[in-house]
């Protein structure tokens, strides 16, 4: 701004001092010449030294002043340009309170079964057949009494398998002498050997067809059965089936009978016998008697913080849960250590009914979900 004040003082300092040119007047001009007729200053004179115009050095002042106001708008536009970054205010704190604790419920320790991954089913083999039901198997109602041992025979005798394992189911209720009651179960074996491997009124098997969507674990739950029943029946090594591919499956659900009086456990099929097994039960008598469901399957089970396999795990390699109608919970069917396998058929648990771990894996490949367990005395 200072400058800009200097410049536009010399200019008028400039332009009030200016006078026009005088003419030169010679001393030796003769009196009565008129100062007009005297020679003018050339500008090849020596002495000559021409004078701005005032109007030529207003016009520099000018170009002058506006430079300078170029160049100071020019500095007021940039300081302008760069303009401090606002001031960010901190963050207002918002205080959080925590969720109230809630009390966890209480957790029970149930294994649970683990799951199976289902199979995808492979291309068929040739085209599905419409499904046929087998006729229903007539079975002659069987008198109780002392002559159901010799009526088993009768039927046997006859080729008549279906009724003569019904008569021997019978008498096996029945308080046998030792001599009877081997004779009936040697008889029953010889007759499931055939009935469980078998299909139709000649068996306890259904062939089933299987169909688009189809998986073992689908199908035994149709037939209440287990997919490990279906892979021994038919011999299969893997849960892998085929559309068209025929399979035989059980014709009716398995169910138990725990006797306490024999410590054993007798496995039957639509309430027919089926096998006998020998059992541990619950030290001074506290195996409850009544109406159980099984619930849950765990093969090679934890015992409490104790892993399969550890030096003091104590239920075998199976653990089948079951449930009492009565609110009976927390028994069930177990394996056991193999140095106490010489314990059983008396009483040696805390209430459950143990098995050899042999016999523990057998029933659980047979025993679904929601088998029925019946204990009496």
């Amino acid at each position: 701004m200072k400058r800009i004040m200097m410049i536009a003082a010399a200019a008028l300092m400039v332009a009030g001092c200016h006078k026009p040119q005088a003419t030169v007047m010679s001393n030796d001009a003769p009196e009565n010449v008129s100062p007009w007729d005297q020679p003018v200053a050339s500008a090849d004179d020596e002495d000559y030294a021409p004078a701005q115009s005032s109007f030529e050095a207003e016009r520099e002042a000018e170009a002058e002043t506006q430079a300078v106001k170029r160049e100071a708008e020019a500095d007021k536009a940039a300081k302008i340009a760069i303009k401090p970054a606002p001031e960010v205010s901190e963050p207002v704190k918002v205080e959080v309170k925590p969720a109230p604790e809630v009390e966890a419920p209480e957790v029970v320790e149930t294994p649970t079964e683990p799951e199976t991954v289902d199979p995808v089913v492979e291309a068929p083999l040739d085209p599905i057949e419409e499904e046929t039901k087998p006729e229903p198997v007539v079975i002659t109602p069987i008198p109780a009494g002392d002559e159901t041992v010799a009526l088993g025979r009768r039927f046997f005798a006859e080729g008549d398998l279906r009724n003569a394992r019904a008569a021997f189911t019978v008498a096996l209720s029945n308080d046998l002498s030792y001599e009877e009651e081997k004779e009936t179960l040697e008889t029953l074996d010889l007759i499931n050997v055939e009935l469980l491997t078998s299909t139709g009124a000649d068996g306890d098997l259904i062939e089933y067809r299987v169909k688009s969507g189809d998986t073992l674990a689908k199908i035994a739950r149709a037939y209440s059965t287990t997919y490990q029943m279906i892979q021994r029946l038919n011999g299969l090594t893997s849960q892998t089936i085929r559309i068209g591919q025929r399979l035989n499956v059980p014709n009716a659900a398995f169910s138990l009978i725990v006797r306490k009086d024999k410590f054993v456990m007798d496995l039957l099929i639509d309430g027919q016998f089926v096998k006998r097994y020998k059992v541990g039960l619950g030290k001074n008598d506290c195996t409850p008697v009544g109406n159980f469901t099984i619930f849950n399957r765990i093969p090679h089970p934890a015992d409490g913080s104790y892993p399969y396999g550890h030096p003091e795990h104590r239920i075998g390699s199976h653990w089948m849960g079951m449930r009492g109608d009565n609110g009976y919970e927390g028994y069930g069917i177990h394996g056991c250590r193999v140095e106490e396998y010489d314990m059983l058929g008396g009483e040696c648990s805390r209430g459950c009914v143990r098995v050899t771990n042999e016999d523990a894996e057998e029933l659980f490949s047979i025993l679904p979900v929601n088998t029925q367990v019946t204990v009496v005395e």
